[in-house]
């Protein structure tokens, strides 16, 4: 009988329930105890809470957050949620101090979560060429988390790379900067341009580099997402937003895996595949000095025409910003119905590319018929044009009759002429 006196006492004080009150008092204080249980376990029933921001908090209150820095900007990571941030930054610290792992030692986590942080990480940090993303692991248990980095390169072959990837980078920049480009978007032609003279598409699939910026810009050679990796690095770096697309398109061997971009120009959001724009990538090969010819079929084209072609990877997690039409023959003047309406642009053009080991340019024609008259008589239109402008300024070049068209896109009328020179006598 004590014990359950005792016992009642106990849990008489443990509830609240202050001794020395009449049991008048007590009822009616459990009766409020009992009242207020009530009332709460209805609001948690009608107003739970969620999960994911429990999880949030738990994460925010975790003091691991401040080992790592916050890496903001990054088109992917802002997309994640802020469980994977945490994850994204820690990856970002540890791959570029090159460490075999990290442990983040907060629980709850996914396999999920890592692999969203993963990718972000990929698409949002082209500089990570030494990173190879498809061999990383991880462990998930009570202590967390550890995620183990697998790198191609290392020590002072990794140091030297950097440097050379700067140095190729910086050289680029500087050359943007003596243009003195009036536009993003002319700055983006050059820079385009650029690598698609300076890389050469990488037939044989056995390049390590081929998947990175520095194979592009360093090794010199490099399949899609190389191309895709370099061009948003550049991009980046002159504070131009860009995006890396990765995706699959139907090429010349069927439907591959493939990657381009999504850049704003002057504020117009559009989409450039430079991969299928460098001639040498895929079939002018029988064009001399071919490395020096540059398409731009594929330079400004609006989501609906390049999802004729391409289509962004069903396991890309963003919503992309919308592309819009930016078409270079367009921004230029070498889009139109007929020969003649683009003559004089064209001229200019052609004029522009004789410091280039092979004098051409490119022309869109709009109307079916033109585009097959052309193809079958090779109008004379445009090297008349030129040679009529080199003589008004007294240059001694002229562009022989004889020229070279190749078709660069049948279904958008898009023609190369390769014009040849010789100098004329006063």
């Amino acid at each position: 009988m004590q014990f359950g006196r005792d016992s009642c006492k106990l849990s008489e004080n443990y509830y609240g329930i202050a001794p020395g009150l009449n049991e008048d008092m007590k009822l009616l204080y459990r009766v409020v105890v009992i009242v207020i249980c009530a009332v709460a376990c209805y609001l948690l029933i009608r107003f739970p809470i969620a999960q994911n921001a429990e999880e949030a908090l738990s994460v925010i209150a975790d003091p691991v957050l401040s080992r790592f820095e916050e890496h903001v900007g990054g088109f992917s990571r802002e997309h994640i949620n802020e469980r994977q941030k945490l994850i994204y930054d820690a990856l970002f610290e540890s791959i570029e101090q090159s460490l075999s792992s990290v442990n983040i030692p907060v629980s709850g986590y996914s396999s999920s979560d890592i692999e969203a942080a993963l990718l972000a990480l990929l698409y949002d940090n082209s500089q990570f060429f030494w990173m190879d993303f498809s061999e990383c692991s991880f462990s998930i248990d009570g202590g967390g988390i550890t995620i183990f980095f697998s790198y191609l390169y290392s020590g002072e072959r990794l140091e030297r790379m950097k440097t050379q990837l700067d140095s190729a980078v910086n050289e680029i920049i500087k050359l943007v900067g003596e243009k003195g480009f009036s536009s993003e978007y002319d700055t983006a032609v050059f820079v385009h341009d650029y690598i698609a003279a300076l890389c050469e598409y990488d037939r044989s699939l056995s390049t390590p580099d081929m998947h990175t910026a520095y194979g592009a810009l360093v090794a010199r050679k490099a399949v899609c997402d190389g191309y895709s990796h370099a061009f948003r690095m550049i991009m980046q770096k002159l504070s131009i937003e860009c995006h890396y697309v990765p995706g699959e398109a139907q090429g010349p061997n069927g439907i591959e895996g493939h990657a381009w971009n999504i850049v704003k120009l002057d504020g117009v959001y559009t989409s450039i595949d430079l991969t299928w724009n460098d001639m040498d990538s895929y079939i002018f090969e029988n064009i001399s000095a071919g490395d020096d010819v540059t398409s731009h079929t594929f330079f400004g084209l609006s989501e609906e025409e390049l999802r004729k072609t391409h289509k962004v990877d069903v396991k890309f997690p963003y919503q992309l910003p919308k592309a819009v039409d930016y078409n270079w023959f367009e921004k230029y003047g070498i889009s139109g119905s007929t020969v003649e309406s683009i003559a004089e642009s064209a001229a200019d053009m052609l004029i522009g590319n004789l410091e280039r080991t092979t004098p051409y340019v490119e022309i869109k024609l709009t109307d079916k018929l033109a585009f097959q008259e052309f193809m079958e008589s090779y109008n004379g239109g445009i090297i008349d044009a030129a040679n009529v402008k080199l003589s008004d300024h007294g240059r001694k070049e002229r562009f022989l009759e004889e020229m070279s068209c190749f078709v660069t896109n049948a279904d958008r009328g898009c023609i190369l002429v390769v014009g040849a020179f010789d100098f004329v006598d006063d």
